[in-house]
Formats: C-alpha cells, structure tokens, sequence
C-alpha cells in the first residue's frame, strides 16, 4: 500500500484493511536513520529464517526510508529481497512520482515480476502508468486515475472480478486464441503442399476459390467464438449469491494458471502443431484416396 498519509495512519488503515494483523512482525522504518539501521544484511537473514517457519511479515516506511534506500545499491537490494517475501508492504508519506518508483524497483529488481497498481486519485496516475496492469477507480477524488487507466472499476472489492474472473477467461481465450490461429493456418496450408507433390508442382491450387475466401471470414471462425462464449471450466453463475467467498475459496487454483502462464506455454504450442499436422494430413489422404479414380 503506498499513501500520502502519515506513518501511524498508514499503520490504522494497514490494520483495519487486514493488510496488517496481530500476529505478523513488522519491519519498521521511519526515516534514513532507522532504515540504514533496518535494511540489513541481518535482516535478511531473519526474514528468510521467519518465512521457513510460515510467520507472516510485513515492511512498513516513509518516503524519508525510501529516499535513503533509493541512494544506497545495497540497502535497496536488502529492502526488495525482503518486500517481495513479506505478505504486506506499506509506504507512508509518498509523493506520486515515490508512488511510481516503487513500482520502477520492484520491476527492475525482478525483470519476471507483473506489476498492477490500484488508485483513486490523481496522485496515483503516476504509479498507475508505471506499472504493467493499471487499473483506476471511479470516486470522489475525480476521474483522472480511471481515465489514465488500463481498466478502471467503481469500487475497490471489484478487484476480485477483475483479476479472477474476467482477467482469467481473458488470458485463456487469448491464448488459445492465438495457438488455434496457427492450427487452422497448417491445416489449410500443409495439404496444398501434399497436393503440389503428388501433382508434379503444377502450380495449381487444391482448394476452390470461394472456399480460400472463405475459409478464415466463416469456416474457422464460428469455433472459436462459440469456444469463447459458452466455455468456462468453473462455473459462476451457480455461486452468483456468494461470488466473493466463492472466489477467495479458489483464489490459489485460480490465479496459479495465469500466474504461472500455463496455458500458452512451448508445450501446448508443439501439441496443437501435432495436431494440426495430423489433421492436415488426415483430410488430405481421405480427400485423395475418395477421389483417387474420378475426374474433376
């Protein structure tokens, strides 16, 4: 959570949002002094000893800690090794360009990491830009972060929405989008180079005019917009009631395949070209051989 307010407010919020709980320790740093005293190797250390042992962490700082971090390579290595690991972050006194340079850190600590930054206000256009997946809120701080957004909402609880439903289907159509584009492209394509072999490379054209002109405009696109409208592998509408506790139950399951990016991935690449090889040359065979001994 990154905020203008000041430090224990930070705090009050960080623990009324759950962000923060009794049971966590807390990393605290209020100015250079205390973070040049906290961000250490030691800490390290301890952290990486706390997380084997599950117990929850969380850093909490002021923009102060940030500026002392951001001058010193060493501490800042210190602070991202322990941000990435702890359940919460908390910056407290940022401005909106801090606001983006966390952002910055956290991307360039880790080239692999996906940023999403959430605001309100137009203080946080800044980080919302920043990051990879911007998303704006709709509220009494006006329209400027909804407007410079990837995505904008009207309240923060339709986050769940977003990421694990709607951003979850959109990442497995997308991919299977793209994998079915190249099957049908071989499976139209391979066959006319079976026929350009068994008609000495003639030059001429296995398939009719209209049906090359048609193949991409109606036979290959009914399928997947079919697939996209009606196929879901879990299903919403019988848990519409209870949609958030639904969801929160199968938070892990559901985010791991997008997170992990499962479903567009070398593997499932090299499948559907099997497949659309096999296919390719299975139409091409029956074709041949129903027609072998007949003119056309």
């Amino acid at each position: 959570m990154l905020t203008g307010d000041k430090l224990e407010t930070a705090k009050n919020i960080g623990f009324s949002c759950k962000l923060l709980t009794d049971d966590m320790v807390i990393f605290q740093a209020q100015g250079s002094k205390e973070a040049e005293k906290v961000f250490t190797e030691e800490l390290v250390r301890n952290n990486q000893s706390m997380m084997e042992e599950l117990r929850k962490r969380a850093v909490v700082f002021d923009a102060e800690a940030l500026t002392f971090l951001t001058k010193t390579p060493q501490s800042l290595k210190y602070f991202i090794t322990v941000a990435k690991t702890c359940n919460s972050v908390i910056l407290s006194r940022a401005s909106p360009s801090q606001k983006a340079d966390i952002v910055r850190m956290i991307k360039k600590g880790d080239p692999t990491n996906i940023t999403l930054s959430i605001g309100d206000g137009a203080n946080d256009v800044a980080m919302i830009l920043e990051a990879d997946i911007g998303i704006g809120i709709y509220g009494k701080e006006g329209v400027r972060a909804a407007q410079s957004a990837d995505f904008a909402i009207y309240q923060f609880k339709f986050l769940w929405n977003l990421v694990l439903y709607h951003g979850r289907f959109n990442y497995i159509r997308n991919s299977e989008l793209i994998l079915y584009f190249f099957y049908k492209n071989v499976v139209f394509t391979v066959p006319q180079i079976y026929f350009a072999y068994i008609s000495d490379f003639s030059g001429q054209t296995v398939f009719d005019d209209w049906y090359i002109s048609f193949y991409n405009m109606f036979f290959t696109s009914l399928p997947i917009i079919m697939r996209s409208i009606f196929e879901k592998d879990v299903d919403y509408r019988s848990h519409k009631d209870e949609k958030k506790d639904f969801l929160e139950e199968l938070t892990p399951e559901l985010y791991y395949i997008g997170r992990r990016g499962l479903t567009f991935t070398y593997f499932n690449y090299f499948i559907w070209m099997v497949y659309a090889m096999f296919h390719s040359l299975w139409i091409f065979l029956i074709t041949y051989f129903v027609f072998k001994n007949t003119i056309m």
